[in-house]
């Protein structure tokens, strides 16, 4: 498993840049989880509750997900071919729990 420091540094690499622009153009900034458009709001926004919020907080804000996670495999950490473009919330509710039970599955089936 890949240290905080080192999975920082992927996503401080120049490569990381070019390939989550490549990633949003191959998808079409459709999410490839629930294949709605993806949204950048572009700068700050309020939600219901009148709050103000990041834009990256947006639940449609694009973001490139690694498909076989960096502990996983850290030599597809720059495969084109191992990234999907993901809503927020997509990448935060159905990849994340999906992640979570994969770990939790036992070595012998368990």
């Amino acid at each position: 498993m890949r240290r905080p420091c080192e999975v920082r540094r992927v996503y401080q690499d120049p490569r990381w840049r070019a390939l989550k622009r490549a990633v949003r153009c191959r998808d079409k900034h459709v999410c490839q989880i629930c294949g709605k458009l993806t949204h950048d709001p572009g700068g700050v926004w309020t939600d219901g509750q009148g709050q103000i919020r990041r834009r990256q907080d947006h639940p449609l804000f694009p973001q490139v997900d690694h498909i076989v996670p960096i502990s996983k495999a850290p030599e597809l950490v720059f495969d084109i071919d191992n990234l999907q473009l993901v809503h927020a919330h997509c990448h935060q509710t159905v990849k994340q729990k999906r992640d979570r039970s994969q770990r939790m599955q036992r070595d012998d089936g368990w």
